[in-house]
């Protein structure tokens, strides 16, 4: 993991299997989404188009934005492979509640659903 990098508490947390749930400004999360075309996108989520940290593998890990009902969020560090699974468009319709409570929603990531 690269040193002095401002993501490495954020990266502490991912790996901790942490959740962050931040709410922010709408403001914020159109200027996130427009910086740079999304390096994954579903419905009103997406990751950044940049990746802030590598994991200890050397993966990509990339801030993690969402709306819903009307509230913008901050959902902490994704990989593309966490957003593909835990964050589908059929789940963003789905179960938005649990998305928009928690930033995941629980039955999408069971191991039952993704086998």
């Amino acid at each position: 993991m690269e040193q002095n990098n401002p993501y490495q508490e954020q990266y502490r947390q991912y790996k901790a299997g942490v959740n962050i749930l931040e709410k922010v400004s709408e403001e914020r999360y159109y200027e996130m989404l427009e910086v740079l075309p999304p390096a994954r996108r579903a419905g009103m989520a997406f990751l950044v188009g940049e990746p802030v940290i590598h994991n200890d593998a050397g993966r990509p890990l990339f801030d993690f934005y969402f709306s819903s009902k009307g509230e913008y969020f901050f959902g902490g560090l994704l990989s593309t492979r966490d957003f593909d699974q835990r964050f589908s468009v059929k789940c963003y319709s789905d179960h938005n509640e649990d998305i928009r409570t928690k930033g995941n929603c629980d039955y999408c990531s069971s191991a039952d659903v993704q086998s």
